[in-house]
């Protein structure tokens, strides 16, 4: 996401008609400018200062979170929700299309995992990739079942989401598998 859409996701609370847009004014000293639909009230610049004020301090986007889920709790578990369904709904295909697939290794398919599968498979060996990116797809269907609460282990929680659906979508199967135009018509089986 870039930084502008960013800002305006966090902002925004997730109940009905509540949309906030952000900008630069770059006349003359740059500034941000932030629109919302509807009427604009003390909890809207209470928020705002508070998100920046956060945002100044943060060290990485981990610290944002008591601010997100106080604010946008609603939004938040919106997307895990959607998020939730539509992985659920499309694992058939998934698995259908790794089928047909030809995998490389493991740091060509997962680039940004870093040390997960390491972590998923603590005590074991590491098994093919093809498995790997199976244990993905279900790890992001059991971490997105949950709502969003103000406590470590929904933080805990929500970070493994990240990470997890983080690692599936730069995976190179799945970049290979939106980009190509015969497959784009996929029926979902």
């Amino acid at each position: 996401m870039r930084v502008l859409e960013v800002i305006a996701t966090c902002l925004t609370t997730g109940k009905p008609d509540d949309v906030v847009a952000a900008a630069f004014d770059k006349r003359g000293n740059i500034r941000l400018v932030l629109a919302k639909n509807g009427d604009i009230g003390s909890t809207d610049y209470t928020a705002t200062r508070t998100f920046i004020s956060d945002l100044m301090i943060a060290s990485d986007w981990i610290d944002l979170l008591p601010f997100l889920v106080n604010h946008s709790k609603t939004n938040i578990d919106k997307r895990i929700s959607g998020l939730h369904r539509s992985i659920t709904d499309i694992r058939s295909t998934l698995e259908k299309a790794a089928t047909e697939y030809t995998f490389e290794s493991m740091e060509k398919e997962f680039p940004r995992s870093d040390d997960d599968p390491d972590i998923m498979y603590v005590g074991k060996d590491i098994p093919t990739v093809a498995r790997v990116l199976s244990d993905l797809i279900q790890e992001c269907i059991n971490a997105s079942d949950f709502a969003v609460d103000e406590d470590q282990q929904s933080f805990m929680k929500y970070v493994r989401l990240v990470n997890v659906a983080g690692i599936l979508w730069d995976s190179r199967f799945l970049s290979q598998l939106i980009s190509d135009p015969n497959r784009a018509n996929w029926e979902r089986i």
